[in-house]
């Protein structure tokens, strides 16, 4: 599973979709898209995961994943490297702690960016010279 954690940092709440997508993969192998397993709604301040299921058959990796979520018109992409299979049962705590620092900076990407898009909204709907 790709897992992407997202925070509503807007004012406003977000029906997210997306897709994911695997490139750089062992021997320069792509994968995907793959959708969303389910469409999240979330409120200001609220926060979800949204999940996407490649295929079973892909080699451990690692990979370059781009995450791109969707809500109306807003367009957010993230990156990170990920890696799958048996082999991270029995990695090394190093292993371990770089891919939750990865997806840690995923989580970092998309929260700023989604705060941005709310901050730049917002200024739209106040009009011109006011905060």
């Amino acid at each position: 599973m790709i897992v992407a954690h997202v925070v509503d940092t807007g004012e406003r709440a977000v029906d997210l979709s997306g897709q994911a997508s695997l490139t750089d993969g062992p021997g320069g192998s792509t994968a995907g898209p793959y959708r969303e397993q389910a469409i999240i709604t979330l409120a200001p301040g609220q926060a979800g995961n949204m999940t996407f299921a490649p295929g079973k058959g892909l080699p451990d990796g690692p990979w370059h994943a781009n995450v791109t979520l969707v809500s109306g018109f807003t367009v957010v992409s993230a990156q990170a490297t990920v890696e799958f299979g048996t082999r991270l049962a029995g990695s090394s705590l190093w292993s371990r702690l770089l891919i939750i620092i990865q997806a840690a900076v995923l989580v970092i990407v998309l929260v700023f960016a989604l705060s941005r898009y709310s901050r730049s909204r917002r200024r739209r709907a106040l009009g011109p010279g006011k905060n």
